[in-house]
């Protein structure tokens, strides 16, 4: 795997983010881009604007020190291309307002999807269709892919 990594113009020592290719594959197009946004932005206008996402990753697991649980919501978008995502010791509310921090795009073939998806292409039974807005603990697995307690 080989990869570009950029900083954004006018932003120094901020990351700009970093992109994914094939290193032993002479003129390889990048598969998976992962920029770094300075500001947040709400599901309901990312569905205004692409409709609704065509799968759900909700997560809840156990930090390593035992103090808490972590939750993550990845809502994918795949026939598009992209995945957008937010995450953190609070459980996220699934509405047109909630707010996403991450974005990822990537080919939109399985080799592009399994890239974006990082260590959850290990694991399909987390990525569950979407349903529409239902509550967070609706769609959310946790590591052994069961419904969240």
């Amino acid at each position: 795997m080989g990869e570009v990594r950029w900083s954004w113009v006018g932003k120094e020592g901020r990351d700009g983010g970093w992109a994914i290719f094939h290193s032993q594959t002479p003129s390889s197009p990048i598969y998976a881009v992962y920029p770094y946004l300075p500001a947040s932005f709400r599901l309901g206008d990312v569905i205004q604007a692409y409709g609704e996402p065509s799968h759900v990753i909700a997560k809840a697991f156990r930090r390593p020190d035992s103090e808490g649980v972590d939750y993550d919501l990845v809502l994918l978008y795949r026939s598009q291309g992209f995945i957008l995502g937010v995450g953190g010791p609070m459980k996220p509310v699934l509405s047109a307002d909630t707010l996403l921090e991450r974005v990822s795009f990537f080919a939109p073939n399985d080799e592009g999807l399994q890239a974006a998806l990082g260590g959850a292409a290990g694991h399909p039974e987390w990525v569950v269709p979407w349903q529409g807005m239902k509550d967070f603990d609706y769609y959310c697995r946790d590591e052994a892919g069961n419904l969240c307690p």
